[in-house]
């Protein structure tokens, strides 16, 4: 029985305890098949992101996510990438910090990463990828963390980009 404390040697033998014990552990066991069972019909909803940016530095954008994907989770098996986002999205503004005004001037575009989970299902991770204006144009991976779920889909759903 996952997750109940252990009982005194004195329940052990004790039908009721038997009883419900054995009740409790069946519900888990139902509990779990049915969390896997909508867990695939959610997967079974989710498809490939739209891949969209045809942009000159493609390559290079998507090189460094895989690159920076891989120092948090260098085992993650990558199925596919992709820029959901059609075009550079770029902002200029002023900001303050300790009493200094500063000059921002960068673009972002959404990327993503699906990696294999299972052999049935995949997740998808998303990112954003900067462009700063300010620095000749740098590249910068927003950081991929371990706490950050992903989105499962099927891997059958899975439709890799066009090379």
């Amino acid at each position: 029985m996952q997750g109940y404390p252990n009982p005194p040697a004195a329940f052990k033998t004790n039908s009721t305890y038997t009883s419900l014990k054995t009740k409790l552990d069946n519900l888990d066991v139902k509990i779990n098949e049915s969390e896997e069972k909508l867990t695939i019909k959610i997967a079974a909803s989710t498809k490939t992101p739209p891949d969209l940016f045809k942009g000159k530095d493609r390559k290079k954008v998507l090189a460094l996510t895989v690159k920076e994907f891989k120092k948090v989770f260098p085992k993650k098996k990558i199925l596919a990438t992709g820029i959901s986002s059609k075009k550079w999205k770029r902002s200029t503004e002023f900001r303050s910090s300790g009493g200094r005004r500063y000059k921002v001037d960068s673009s972002t575009v959404l990327v993503w990463i699906i990696v294999e989970k299972s052999k049935k299902i995949a997740t998808i991770h998303h990112n954003s990828v900067s462009k700063n204006h300010m620095k000749k144009n740098q590249l910068l991976v927003y950081g991929f963390n371990k706490t950050k779920k992903g989105h499962d889909m099927l891997q059958k759903n899975l439709k890799r980009a066009k090379k």
